[in-house]
């Protein structure tokens, strides 16, 4: 087996240039903050939330346009979440690898992928009761 220890290349490309609206664009900040508001309400993820910005408004940087990120203008309106979403996301991922292995217990692929999955959970919970995003009781269910 071939160990490869050299890291990718590949990543995500923020778009060039200083805080401005890009031309053609008619969003303005207080637009952008009430579609915000209004796909919360939906129920969509911040996650989903940029990606439909990005595709079907056409705006490459929330951060751009209101001078804070998606999580911070969230935040200043009110909309707080309990566990972040990254923490949550992992817990699903978690559950869904531990239904995987009951139904085929023999196998260790996805066992060793539940190990390194718990090893993520534990070092974002440590991270974020640091940080003080967490209260230190604070255990995953």
């Amino acid at each position: 087996m071939k160990k490869n220890h050299r890291k990718g290349k590949s990543q995500s490309k923020r778009p060039l240039g200083q805080l401005q609206l890009v031309e053609g664009n008619p969003v303005t900040p207080e637009e952008l903050k009430e579609k915000i508001l209004s796909m919360r309400k939906q129920g969509l993820s911040k996650a989903l939330i940029g990606q439909k910005l990005r595709d079907e408004e056409g705006v490459p940087s929330v951060k751009r346009i209101l001078g804070k990120s998606l999580t911070q203008a969230l935040k200043e309106e009110g909309e707080k979440e309990a566990v972040p979403e990254d923490l949550t996301n992992l817990i699903n991922k978690r559950q869904r690898i531990q239904n995987h292995l009951e139904q085929h217990p023999k196998d260790n692929d996805s066992k060793k992928g539940l190990v390194r999955t718990d090893s993520k959970i534990r070092r974002l919970i440590k991270y974020y009761k640091r940080e003080g995003i967490l209260p230190q009781n604070w255990q995953p269910s």
